[in-house]
């Protein structure tokens, strides 16, 4: 089944109970193999993964596939039988007709304000960019896509006191409109954030 949302999906997932059916009672006096229903959740979820993965709609796709525009990301959850699908304008019919292939996986597809690509050349250009901003006060140590595909997460280890959150956040503003979370870290102390911040945009 497909549906569609502007909202945000549920992230939090509670293991479902499992507890023997009757019909499942009746396999095991019978003497026959148990249907495990979570087998048939991963089966069913990695086979509409599958389709959706031959039209480019996946996080990795070989190099011969070509993804679609407009894609953002995908996240499956197998027991409770969903793929999600962050999309920037119309997604194609396609996942429909995969949606309808696969009737015992509900597929869900959310607005997103940026694409996949779009996140990822923008990542690189902020490390470059904020690389030779920083000089040799620092150096940027990662940046990364935001979960929910809303921007960029950036964090900076600091050698020169003289480096502060405003001086980078004014740097970040000029480099892109897309928001990046910014997380300043000492570097004697990287595993003790100095400033994790609002995004800047």
């Amino acid at each position: 089944s497909l549906t569609a949302s502007s909202g945000e999906p549920d992230v939090t997932r509670t293991a479902p109970s499992w507890a023997v059916s009757q019909d499942q009672l009746e396999q095991l006096n019978s003497g026959e193999a148990l249907n495990d229903p979570r087998e048939d959740a991963a089966a069913a979820v990695e086979a509409a993964s599958d389709e959706l993965a031959d039209l480019g709609i996946a996080n990795e796709v070989p190099e011969a596939v070509e993804r679609p525009q407009g894609f953002g990301s995908l996240a499956v959850d197998i027991p409770d039988r969903t793929i999600t699908i962050r999309w920037k304008g119309d997604a194609p019919d396609s996942i429909k007709r995969v949606a309808g292939d696969n009737p015992k996986v509900t597929i869900t597809v959310i607005e997103s304000p940026y694409t996949d690509d779009e996140l990822t050349k923008t990542g690189i250009f902020v490390f470059d960019q904020l690389t030779e901003e920083i000089g040799e006060k620092g150096y940027v140590s990662i940046v990364s896509q935001i979960n929910d595909g809303s921007g960029l997460n950036a964090t900076v280890v600091v050698t020169d006191s003289t480096i502060t959150e405003e001086n980078l956040r004014k740097a970040i503003q000029k480099i892109t409109s897309i928001p990046v979370v910014l997380t300043i870290q000492a570097e004697d102390s990287p595993d003790n954030p100095v400033s994790a911040s609002a995004p800047v945009s």
